[in-house]
C-alpha cells in the first residue's frame, strides 16, 4: 500500500516583529493563529508587537507545505526586505507601493 499525503488547506504566514525581524509560520486557521500571536500566546512573538504582512492560502500536503517553508525562511534569511516585496507583488492588488 502506498503512503499518500493527506491534502489540506493551510497558510503560509508572515508576520513583522518590533526591531525589524519577520516570523514566517504555516497553520491551518490563519485568524486564530494570528490572534494567538497578538495576545502573547505564543511565545516567541510575545511582546514584539507582530503584524501579519503577509499570508497565501495553499492546498497541499503537511510535508509540503514544511518543504515550502523552508525555503521561504531561507529566502527570507539571505535578503528579508526583497523577499517581502516579492510575495507582497503577488497579492491581488499588486501588494503595497512603496517609496
Amino acid at each position: 500500500m502506498f503512503n499518500v499525503d493527506k491534502f489540506e488547506e493551510l497558510y503560509l504566514y508572515v508576520l513583522s516583529l518590533d526591531g525589524g525581524e519577520y516570523y514566517l509560520d504555516q497553520t491551518d486557521n490563519l485568524h486564530t493563529k494570528v490572534e494567538d500571536h497578538c495576545s502573547g500566546k505564543i511565545e516567541i512573538t510575545s511582546g514584539r508587537n507582530p503584524q501579519l504582512i503577509w499570508s497565501e492560502k495553499l492546498t497541499c500536503s503537511k510535508s509540503d507545505m514544511e518543504k515550502r517553508l523552508e525555503n521561504l525562511r531561507m529566502l527570507f534569511r539571505k535578503n528579508p526586505d526583497d523577499m517581502l516585496h516579492r510575495l507582497q507583488a503577488r497579492l491581488p492588488t499588486g501588494g503595497i507601493r512603496w517609496g
